[in-house]
């Protein structure tokens, strides 16, 4: 979820999952996560993530009935208040070209090209081999770490190679 002025928004009950995803949130009044009264933060099962919010924007808000509302302004704060992404990141995630849509993550170990073929790149993205273990990672091309990636290529074909 990428430059959207709220990444989710709940407002309905119900049980929501979000594994092996980058999130990111810029600017004022901008958040991840938005919460209305009816849909307690609770209902999130969210682990494993990177969560990325500059410029002002929060980790997550929630709407409270006695007015006002709880915010959660870093991840340490969300982590903290909700023991929500206990093992999630808040880095700068080292896509290819997030401006342009290319949300392949750099490696310098390679990364596939759209069009067929292989490149280097100067950098190496912390979101290789750090999504949840739990998570299958048979698709990705070895070298592959023994983990999924994070990120919209985790557990795929075209996911960046690692290091190791």
């Amino acid at each position: 979820m990428w430059g959207n002025a709220t990444a989710v928004r709940f407002a309905e009950a119900g049980t929501n999952r979000f594994m092996n995803s980058v999130f990111d949130a810029s600017g004022p009044g901008q958040r991840i996560f938005f919460f209305d009264k009816s849909t307690p933060a609770r209902q999130l099962i969210s682990d494993y993530n990177n969560l990325r919010p500059g410029n002002e924007a929060l980790v997550a808000e929630q709407e409270v009935d006695q007015g006002g509302n709880e915010v959660y302004g870093r991840l340490i704060d969300w982590q903290r208040g909700l023991t929500q992404d206990v093992h999630s990141l808040s880095h700068e995630p080292l896509f290819v070209n997030e401006l342009s849509g290319d949300f392949r993550l750099k490696s310098q170990q390679g990364r596939f090209l759209p069009g067929g073929g292989v490149t280097n790149d100067d950098d190496t993205s912390p979101m290789i081999d750090l999504g949840d273990p739990a998570t299958a990672y048979t698709n990705e091309l070895e070298p592959n770490g023994a983990r999924v990636n994070i990120g919209n290529y985790g557990d795929t074909r075209a996911a960046s190679l690692s290091l190791t």
